[in-house]
């Protein structure tokens, strides 16, 4: 019996040696397992940071990417896939950049064929990811084209840009700068930021990246988001308001305030465009009363442009209430102009609290029209009346009696036929009886009067003439209790006018995009969905952003000029070749969009690139320098970042520069202006200055 034991007891170490060996190998097995995921992990994790590192500064091509894909193999062996490689041309943008290009690979596990999709990401700080969706992977980052800075500019000052244009005659008061020294004589000029083209001078180029025409409402970044986050709220009121704030004294000292019919006619066309853009994002079908609802207004602007409209057609446009309900709605509409978010409970509260109020207004609102009414009638009455233009004809002839001809005739071509010219139509319009006529004549004195006021110099005694308050305006300003004269056949301004006619071309511009441009737009969100393109919102709003401004400036863009030449850029990054010029004039634009952030680097190399386009020994002016205290406001301006970066650039033997110093003036401040350092090579952080003159040397 024990050696039975005895013999038994070997195999059985014998079987627990075994298990041990295959528990061993096991664990063996296990931790080579672990050890190999883990060196693939950090190995992924390594690709994964290198592929967030900007390889390159410039989009992909289908060319590049393609080599990029076969660089980076081993990465899409970790995610399990092999021979991976763009299948076609792919998605690009209205400018050739590519967005998104179609791959196709073969999973390793089971040698099955793989479709999917590399996509533009568009990150901060001018970064852009591409991401497959075999894997979901970043593959790659580049710095956006053009340096960096050009595309973040440019967002900059779309995001912060101020719709406004100058006069070529402000530019010298703007700048605080002798008129010579801004326009010199048969220079070629180049404007920067005109979005309305005032600057119609010989020799100018006008450099805008979006004109006012072609600018339209946020109505793409609506159709991406399929939200109302983007209003289109007051866009109009926006781009137009020093138009719209000229009617508030379209005569004079004295309109009367409560019943202007040609003001309502703008905010009802406003109003209608707001409409008609939420409709059209929210994909409603025809509206046949929103129709006939276009159709009224364009007759209604019709008779307010020729001044045929009667005193009824002056009661729809400025809703004239007649009933207890018609006077609540309109106190409601007055106080929604006002505050647009009020809700409907403070809208009832202050409809019972200012009710005695109101019901007066309500009640003057007739009167005023009627007033306004008369006034157009007497004016178009009036037409052929010698005796009625006699106020206007005396102030041109005492104008003429004053300017500086002497010092004009060396720099306004042909002065004595255009002067003959303006004898001729202020001996013509007092006779003429055909509003047309009297249009076109009041059109030549006023071109003629801005010409001249290229000249201006408000620092010069003698230029200082060329200015006339009471030629510049169709009224006089020194009544307060009555209408001033009037011009007979003309009983608005061509300024008002314009604004009537721009009023009504909005509303056919949206009628235009939403027949030739939305459903093409639509058509090419469905197709990218159907694709499969697994596009981020911001992506595809890029994508669908760069077709809209295509289309746009194909269809909207206007040239208002005679004389000036306007063209496409955002100065001085995305430029078209032009001549190298005498004077780059930026008013209100380069030094507004983008400088507020900069710092010496970034001024040192936008100041260096913007010479490229200066003649040797021309000039740079732009201004106002530190915006926000310059108006005003508190800044955090790199002045001294400035400084250097011209520094640097004059001890390079490019240029010479100097400040002109000096913050807005507002003519009724009772602060006294604030001391500088009297040093104009320096720009503190704390100081402001009408102009920067940078001279290529």
């Amino acid at each position: 019996m024990r050696e039975g034991i005895s013999r038994r007891i070997p195999k059985r170490d014998k079987e627990a040696d075994l298990q041990s060996q295959v528990d061993d190998a096991r664990v063996e097995k296990q931790d080579r397992k672990e050890k190999k995921m883990t060196e693939r992990r950090h190995s992924l994790e390594f690709i994964r940071e290198k592929t967030r590192v900007p390889s390159r500064e410039g989009f992909h091509t289908v060319e590049t990417l393609q080599f990029h894909l076969a660089a980076i193999k081993n990465l899409f062996e970790e995610m399990g896939y092999e021979d991976v490689h763009i299948s076609e041309e792919g998605i690009q943008s209205y400018h050739k950049t590519l967005l998104a290009a179609p791959i196709t690979a073969r999973v390793i596990a089971n040698a099955i064929k793989a479709e999917g999709w590399i996509t533009a990401e568009f990150l901060p700080d001018c970064m852009v990811a591409y991401r497959s969706s075999l894997g979901g992977e970043i593959i790659d980052t580049i710095k956006t084209p053009e340096a960096f800075e050009m595309e973040w500019l440019k967002s900059e000052s779309e995001s912060s840009k101020v719709v406004k244009s100058r006069p070529a005659w402000m530019y010298p008061m703007l700048f605080d700068l002798p008129a010579e020294e801004v326009w010199p004589k048969d220079a070629k000029v180049a404007v920067i930021g005109d979005p309305f083209q005032a600057c119609d001078k010989e020799g100018v180029t006008i450099i805008e990246y979006e004109y006012s025409d072609e600018m339209l409402p946020p109505l793409l970044e609506r159709l991406v988001d399929h939200s109302d986050t983007h209003s289109t709220k007051n866009w109009l009121k926006q781009l137009y308001f020093e138009d719209v704030r000229a009617f508030d004294r379209m005569y004079g000292g004295f309109a009367p305030e409560n019943s202007n019919p040609y003001l309502e006619f703008v905010k009802k066309c406003f109003a209608l465009c707001e409409e008609f853009s939420d409709g059209i994002t929210k994909g409603r079908k025809k509206n046949t009363d929103f129709s006939l609802r276009i159709d009224a207004l364009k007759r209604l602007g019709k008779v307010r442009i020729d001044g045929s409209w009667t005193l009824d057609d002056g009661k729809k446009i400025c809703e004239t209430p007649e009933t207890e309900e018609d006077m609540v709605a309109l106190f409601k509409r007055r106080i929604l102009e006002w505050r647009p978010y009020t809700s409907e409970e403070e809208l009832v509260e202050m409809t019972n609290d200012d009710r005695t109020n109101w019901e007066n207004t309500c009640a003057k609102l007739l009167d005023d029209l009627t007033i306004w009414h008369e006034y157009k009638e007497n004016s178009l009455k009036k037409l052929g009346d010698p005796e009625a233009w006699q106020e206007f004809i005396n102030r041109w002839e005492s104008y003429l009696g004053k300017i500086p001809m002497d010092i004009l005739k060396g720099k306004v071509v042909d002065l004595d036929k255009k002067i003959a010219q303006v004898r001729h139509w202020l001996l013509v319009l007092p006779a003429s009886k055909s509003p047309d006529r009297v249009t076109r004549g009041l059109k030549y004195l006023e071109d003629f009067f801005q010409e001249l006021m290229d000249h201006y110099d408000r620092n010069d005694p003698i230029k200082e003439a060329i200015y006339d308050d009471k030629v510049a305006y169709a009224s006089a300003q020194d009544s307060a209790n009555a209408f001033d004269f009037f011009l007979p056949g003309h009983p608005i301004s061509l300024r008002h006018k314009n604004t009537l006619e721009e009023a009504l071309w909005r509303i056919e511009q949206l009628e235009q995009y939403k027949i030739g441009l939305l459903p093409n737009l639509r058509q090419e969100m469905d197709r990218i969905k159907k694709l499969g393109v697994p596009f981020k919102k911001e992506t595809l709003y890029e994508y669908l952003k760069s077709l809209e401004k295509a289309w746009s400036r194909q269809h909207f863009f206007r040239k208002r000029t005679q004389r000036a030449v306007p063209i496409h850029g955002f100065f001085p990054y995305d430029m078209p070749e032009i001549d190298l010029q005498d004077r780059i004039l930026a008013l209100t634009s380069v030094s507004m969009h983008g400088w507020n952030s900069m710092r010496e680097k970034d001024f040192y190399n936008e100041i260096l690139l913007s010479l490229k386009s200066l003649k040797e020994g021309g000039k740079y002016i732009l201004g106002p320098i530190n915006q926000r205290r310059y108006f005003g406001g508190v800044s955090n301006f790199d002045g001294e970042g400035l400084t250097r970066a011209l520094q640097h650039l004059r001890d390079e033997g490019l240029i010479e520069y100097e400040f002109k110093k000096g913050v807005r003036d507002y003519g009724d401040s009772e602060e006294p202006p604030p001391v500088f350092d009297t040093d104009n090579h320096v720009l503190h952080d704390n100081e402001s200055a009408h102009s920067l003159v940078i001279t290529r040397l």
